[in-house]
C-alpha cells in the first residue's frame, strides 16, 4: 500500500471513530436503559426476599456500571480530540496570496499575513479553512465571526487602539465555519461584542 493510499485509509478510519464517540452517549444510554429494566426484572424475582438490601445493591450496581461506560466515553472523546488537533497541526499548508480577499477550504499558517511595516490586512473573508498559528492576531476593525472552531486558542481582552509591533493585523475581518489552531487573539475592548457567548476569556 502507497504512502497515498495509507493516508486516505487512516484519514477514513479517523471519521468513523469519530462518528463512534459523537454517537456512543446515545447509544449508551439507550442500551443502559435496556439492561437496567431487564435488571430490574431478574432482581425482583431471584433477590426479592432479600429486599431492601437488594434494591440498593443493584441501584449501585447500575450506578457503577453507567460510571464506568461514561469514563470510558469521556476519555475516548479526550483521545479523538488531541488525535484530531495533531491532525490539524500535521497538515501541510497551501501556499496562499495574502493579497486576495477570498479564501475558500484552504488550510494556511496566519503568519503568511504578518507585515514588518505593522500594515493591516484588509476586508479578509475565510470560508471553512483551516487557520493556524502560532500567531499573535489582533483585528482593528469590524469582524464576522460564524460557526468557527477554536483549537488550543488564546483570547485576551485589550484596550482600544493598543501599541502591538508583532501580531497580525486585520481590518474587517470574516470567518465562517473555519478552524483556528494554536492562535492568540488581541481583542479591543469596542470588539468583545461580536465574539460568541462563553469564549475563554484570559483577562
Amino acid at each position: 500500500m502507497g504512502i497515498g493510499k495509507k493516508i486516505v485509509f487512516a484519514d477514513r478510519l479517523f471519521r468513523i471513530a469519530e462518528r463512534i464517540v459523537q454517537w456512543l452517549p446515545a447509544t449508551v444510554s439507550t442500551a443502559a436503559v435496556a439492561l437496567a429494566s431487564g435488571w430490574a426484572v431478574y432482581v425482583t424475582e431471584a433477590l426479592g426476599k432479600y429486599a431492601p438490601a437488594s434494591w440498593i445493591t443493584s441501584a449501585l450496581a447500575g450506578g457503577i456500571v453507567a460510571a464506568v461506560c461514561f469514563w470510558l466515553w469521556a476519555n475516548a472523546s479526550e483521545r479523538l480530540q488531541q488525535v484530531k488537533v495533531s491532525k490539524l497541526w500535521a497538515e501541510r499548508p497551501m501556499l496562499v496570496n495574502p493579497l486576495d480577499d477570498i479564501f475558500n477550504r484552504q488550510t494556511m499558517d496566519l503568519s503568511t499575513f504578518f507585515n514588518n511595516y505593522r500594515k493591516p490586512s484588509d476586508d479578509k473573508i475565510f470560508n471553512e479553512c483551516v487557520l493556524r498559528g502560532p500567531a499573535l492576531v489582533i483585528f482593528l476593525e469590524r469582524v464576522s465571526l460564524t460557526d468557527n472552531n477554536f483549537q488550543q486558542c488564546d483570547f485576551v481582552k485589550v484596550p482600544l487602539n493598543p501599541t502591538v509591533e508583532n501580531a497580525v493585523m486585520f481590518r474587517r475581518f470574516s470567518a465562517a465555519r473555519c478552524t483556528f489552531v494554536g492562535v492568540t487573539f488581541l481583542i479591543q475592548e469596542n470588539l468583545v461584542s461580536q465574539f460568541p457567548k462563553g469564549t475563554p476569556w484570559i483577562n
